[in-house]
């Protein structure tokens, strides 16, 4: 079984987590360039929780 590789340009680390691509107004938030492949972006752990934390923030500020 080959190891999937996360989708942020120039990263080259495992992918531990996805998500839909619908969340990819997030990755433009940070400035982090992704290269789709298929319905859903893969994201290693540091990268994760970048996204996480925006996401957080973003919730908060919503309610």
């Amino acid at each position: 079984m080959s190891k999937e590789i996360c989708s942020v340009n120039n990263c080259g680390r495992e992918a531990v987590k996805s998500l839909p691509s619908s969340y990819m107004p997030l990755f433009q938030q940070l400035g982090l360039k992704v290269s789709l492949k298929g319905k859903r972006i893969k994201l290693c752990r540091e990268h994760y929780r970048e996204i996480k934390k925006i996401r957080k923030m973003v919730k908060r500020s919503l309610f």
